[in-house]
């Protein structure tokens, strides 16, 4: 059956609504132990108290990083020794509290289907320098040592982990197996207590390219090609942590006690979008929120919107091919089973998109 003229008008309609619409959350451990949220294109403030610390059922101590999970928010607490959830909204509500096996964390990541988070201490259990790791739900899923991990992102399907103990980048399988060290550093020339690390098409034709933060002397921020090598080295900061890319082809980064921009093409001086010297802001990583996310329910691009789009994603969910590219998660709660062909049943009958 073809898409009928009800359900098409209803679907362009929406059209503007079922856009995504993405923001950048940001730690600040300083004198507010909260998470911010700022516009993901302009960088500016959109909620200094977007989640706000609590006595009760949580307590921030030293917020890290806060990272989208599915239609959760993931927060690494590195002095609480826990990760806090929350429902991924603009209202975020408190879920529940990972504690126990973790002790002065800091950065985490999503690689598959499970989140690895950087561990130091052997407090509460944990296993001292490491990364563990968790599956969706929670659950413990072990861990495997490391040097001083501070932070984890996903790489080809790898874990990529910045180690402050020898100033590299290092390559881990997701069973725990170094794959390699992605740079190498003497902390001397190179890169110095690296931080944060995000993965950008900013290369030659939209090429990858890995940029991150370097905390202590010579800090700044780093570049490197897909190999390693680095390319480019921006002298914007004493002590960056975190960073983001805007839009408009400026960087978001964050250091000792502001948020701040700089356009890595004209080399112009930073400028603060929020915090600054006596404000008692220290903001921390810079993670993504995507809400709202657009869904194509015409899944088998073939023009219509009907029984072969379910019939394409229940043989794509079991196992089949995908000549498309789609994401069979397709209702985005990080598992790919029935309730994905349920959304899409209810999509294509317009429901609208999960």
């Amino acid at each position: 059956m073809r898409t009928t003229a009800a359900l098409a008008l209803a679907l362009a309609a929406s059209a503007t609504a079922l856009a995504q619409s993405q923001y950048l959350m940001i730690p600040d451990s300083g004198t507010s132990d909260r998470v911010m949220l700022f516009d993901a294109a302009t960088g500016a403030l959109l909620n200094a108290d977007f989640i706000p610390d609590a006595a009760t059922p949580y307590l921030f101590t030293t917020p890290k990083e806060a990272i989208q999970v599915g239609n959760e928010i993931w927060v690494s607490d590195q002095v609480a020794d826990a990760i806090h959830r929350f429902t991924a909204s603009l209202t975020p509500e408190y879920i529940a509290t990972i504690s126990g096996g973790l002790d002065n964390i800091r950065g985490l990541g999503q690689v598959g289907n499970r989140i690895y988070v950087s561990n130091s201490g052997t407090g509460n259990g944990a296993p001292g320098a490491a990364i563990v790791a968790f599956e969706l739900d929670g659950t413990p899923a072990g861990s495997f040592a490391c040097p001083d991990p501070f932070d984890v992102v996903e790489f080809h399907g790898k874990l990529m982990v910045t180690d402050i103990s020898g100033d590299d980048i290092r390559l881990f399988l997701p069973d725990g197996t170094l794959d390699s060290v992605f740079h190498n550093s003497d902390g001397v020339n190179g890169i110095d207590f690296p931080e944060q690390a995000i993965i950008l098409n900013t290369g030659p034709g939209g090429a990858e390219e890995v940029w991150v933060t370097g905390f202590t002397a010579p800090a700044g921020i780093y570049r490197y090609d897909t190999d390693g090598g680095q390319i480019a080295y921006y002298n914007v900061s004493t002590g960056p942590r975190g960073l983001w890319p805007l839009s408009d082809g400026q960087m978001l980064f964050t250091e000792g006690s502001a948020v701040k921009v700089f356009n890595p093409a004209t080399g112009d001086p930073p400028v603060t979008v929020f915090g600054g010297t006596g404000s008692g802001v220290t903001p921390q990583y810079v993670g993504l929120l995507t809400l709202g996310p657009a869904c194509d329910p015409d899944l088998n691009q073939d023009g219509n919107v009907d029984q072969d789009d379910i019939a394409y994603l229940i043989n794509v969910v079991g196992g089949g091919e995908n000549p498309t590219g789609i994401d069979p998660d397709f209702n985005h709660d990080g598992n790919v089973d029935q309730d994905d062909v349920a959304a899409l049943i209810n999509t294509v009958g317009g429901g609208g998109c999960p």
